[in-house]
C-alpha cells in the first residue's frame, strides 16, 4: 500500500489493499461503486483550500427539492440521457441502489452519496448538475423523470464540475478475495 501510495499522484490515495484471486477484474468484477459528490454552500467554498475539492456554490438550495430528486433516481433505469455521449453501449441501464443529500458534518455544504451496480461517463455530474438546477428553480422537478426516459443528453443540464467528485467505495463478492477481507 505505501509503494502505491508513493507512486500515484496527490489527488489518488489507496486506503487498504486485499490479495484477489487469479484472473480478477477490478472492473468488471465490481457489484456495487459508490460516489461522494461535494458543494460548498457558504462563502469560503471559493477559497484555494476547498476550491479544488468542492463545487462551490454559494447561496440557497432547496433541501427537500434535492431529496425528492434523488430517491427518484432508487431503482433501475436508463441514464442514456444523464451521461456523456460516446461510444455505444450495449445498454444505459443502472441500478441505483442509494441516493441521498446529506448537510456536511463542517455545515459548509451538502453532498451528494450515490452507490449502483455500475456507472456510465459523466453520470453522476449530469445527475448533480440537473438536481442542483432543481433545486435553485431552474428546472421543474418533473424533468428528472423525463430525462429517465429520454435518448440523449441534450436536454439535460450542464453536468457539476469534476472536482467535486470522489470514487470513496468499490464492493467486490466475497469469493473473490485470496484471503478473508
Amino acid at each position: 500500500m505505501r509503494a502505491m501510495n508513493a507512486l500515484l499522484p496527490s489527488d489518488v490515495w489507496v486506503a487498504a489493499v486485499r490479495r484477489m484471486v487469479p484472473g480478477f477484474n477490478p472492473r468488471r468484477d465490481a457489484v456495487e461503486r459508490t460516489y461522494c459528490y461535494r458543494i460548498g454552500t457558504d462563502v469560503g467554498g471559493r477559497s484555494p483550500f476547498r476550491s479544488r475539492h468542492e463545487w462551490a456554490l454559494p447561496g440557497p438550495l432547496d433541501v427537500s427539492r434535492l431529496g425528492t430528486a434523488a430517491a427518484e433516481l432508487i431503482g433501475e433505469h436508463s441514464f442514456r440521457a444523464l451521461s456523456a455521449k460516446g461510444p455505444e453501449h450495449e445498454h444505459y441501464r443502472c441500478r441505483i441502489l442509494e441516493a441521498l443529500w446529506l448537510a456536511r458534518e463542517d455545515a459548509e455544504g451538502l453532498e451528494f452519496w450515490i452507490t449502483a451496480n455500475r456507472f456510465l461517463r459523466h453520470m453522476v455530474r449530469f445527475l448533480v448538475g440537473t438536481m442542483v438546477d432543481i433545486a435553485r428553480g431552474r428546472r421543474a422537478p418533473s424533468d428528472l423523470a423525463k430525462l429517465l426516459r429520454g435518448a440523449d443528453n441534450r436536454d439535460a443540464s450542464p453536468p457539476a464540475p469534476p472536482h467535486g467528485l470522489f470514487l470513496v467505495g468499490v464492493r467486490y463478492p466475497g469469493h473473490l478475495f485470496a484471503e478473508a477481507p
